[in-house]
């Protein structure tokens, strides 16, 4: 949900990006080289997005910035901009990459072995990652080492997102739930929607 009231959508079988009114009225398009998995507005008004393989920003006049390709040996699974203008990504293969796409600099990857489905990886301000991997429904808090903080456990986990009070919103594939739960790992509510559920975020 974007601050004017949108919503920016990632729309994967369609090939683009779109911004939508409530109503649903395109209010804005951009067609993406790719099926995009993940997209972002940013705060100077551009529009962040990843594909399986490339990730790339765009103006609101539809011009590159730059266009990113990881390479074939990557498939993206999950991609957020972080404020610093790093990328944190997470792969298929069970990889976390961060990375600066304008300086094309890596920094050193986390692997957290083959992950066998769909899965999510977000930076924390205390500088760990929340990672969610559907093939073990796991949430859990690591470090750049890969050492857990914090597990909870969701069969079919595949999105997970740290809320200000410390809590953790996560999204089910399987079960079709969104779930909030505490650091403790108690779950406060849940929700069981009438789709799959493919991206949750605080609002």
């Amino acid at each position: 949900v974007l601050p004017n009231g949108r919503v920016l959508v990632a729309e994967n079988g369609a090939n683009r990006i779109t911004e939508r009114d409530l109503s649903g009225a395109i209010k804005w398009e951009y067609r993406t080289p790719g099926n995009p998995i993940a997209c972002q507005r940013l705060p100077n008004g551009n529009t962040f997005i990843a594909t399986y393989n490339q990730v790339m920003e765009i103006t609101p006049d539809q011009r590159q910035v730059y266009v990113q390709t990881r390479g074939p040996q990557f498939y993206i699974f999950s991609a957020r901009k972080t404020c610093d203008g790093q990328v944190v990504a997470m792969t298929a293969q069970g990889t976390i990459l961060r990375f600066d796409p304008l300086t094309n600099k890596d920094y050193p990857s986390i692997n957290l072995g083959p992950n066998g489905g769909w899965c999510s990886a977000e930076a924390l301000p205390n500088g760990r990652y929340l990672v969610a991997t559907m093939n073990n429904g796991q949430v859990r808090e690591i470090d750049a080492a890969g050492k857990v903080y914090w597990t909870v456990t969701l069969q079919g986990a595949f999105r997970a997102t740290r809320l200000p009070n410390g809590n953790t919103l996560v999204a089910s594939m399987t079960t079709r739930q969104v779930v909030e739960f505490d650091r403790n790992g108690n779950k406060r509510w849940e929700k069981v929607c009438e789709g799959r559920p493919w991206s949750v975020r605080y609002r």
